[in-house]
């Protein structure tokens, strides 16, 4: 699978998908800072990936 499948595929998710895609994303990279997410996002993050 090429970065522009993958791409095409990622943007098709909802929103909170695309968010939640994002996230483990910018996680994965090694950045000094750290991307808080509050309790209220996570949870509606994982209520849409189920």
């Amino acid at each position: 699978m090429n970065i522009e499948t993958i791409t095409e595929q990622a943007l098709k998710l909802e929103p909170a998908l695309r968010a939640y895609v994002a996230e483990i994303l910018l996680e994965s990279l090694d950045y000094e800072e750290d991307f808080v997410v509050s309790d209220a996002w996570r949870q509606e993050i994982t209520s849409k990936a189920q």
